[in-house]
């Protein structure tokens, strides 16, 4: 699957507090208090969320 490079633009230094899907919706929550909604084109889309060191931090 290709990068989002918009995407890692708009994530790059933030931290992830936790991470909620329901079906077509995904909501990142920050640890700077700010939500960050995508709608993934269908519910079995999947997301991959690394840190600095690619460790997957989310994978849904």
């Amino acid at each position: 699957m290709a990068t989002n490079s918009a995407l890692t633009k708009v994530l790059t230094g933030k931290k992830v507090d936790s991470v909620r899907q329901r079906a077509t919706e995904l909501d990142i929550d920050f640890e700077d208090g700010s939500t960050l909604s995508i709608t993934l084109s269908a519910a079995t889309g999947t997301v991959t969320l690394t840190s600095d060191d690619d460790k997957v931090v989310y994978k849904g």
